[in-house]
């Protein structure tokens, strides 16, 4: 299944955890090929992200997201303070967002527990606390199409 195929439903996005894809890479491979990114390095470059980077930080998919709009919005060479201004209100945006629709932006936060702490990484797996994910994984995507299409 490419990540790039159609809509990134919370059915598809349970599929694809359910194979081992962390949430960072669901989202930066789902749209890779629209900003420019080989799928196959688009997933190796976000793999650490899961689990707000094995520690319970960021969201990976939160990550992902951010990623893409680096990807549209970002720069290689020396930047306007536009450019820099404009990228840091992209990624405030969808941060915003998706906090709203998903009670925060820090993974320890949406599971309840950290991947940090030995105990609640144990107590993660074994509530199948990641459930939640495939519906975040979803929202990021759906906060990214919007963002995108509002240009």
């Amino acid at each position: 299944m490419k990540f790039s195929e159609g809509e990134m439903t919370v059915e598809k996005a349970a599929e694809l955890a359910g194979r081992g894809f962390m949430c960072s890479q669901c989202v930066f491979a789902r749209f890779a090929p629209e900003v420019g990114v080989d799928e196959d390095l688009a997933l190796r470059l976000t793999s650490p992200f899961g689990g707000g980077s094995f520690y319970g930080g960021t969201c990976g998919a939160v990550v992902g997201a951010n990623l893409v709009l680096a990807m549209e919005y970002g720069w290689s060479e020396q930047p306007s303070m536009e450019q820099i201004r404009n990228l840091e209100q992209k990624i405030q945006e969808f941060n915003s967002r998706f906090e709203e629709r998903n009670g925060s932006i820090l993974c320890r936060e949406i599971l309840g527990k950290s991947f940090a702490v030995p105990e609640e990484k144990a107590a993660i797996y074994a509530g199948n606390l990641m459930a939640k994910c495939p519906a975040v994984i979803s929202s990021a995507c759906d906060i990214v199409e919007e963002m995108l299409e509002e240009e």
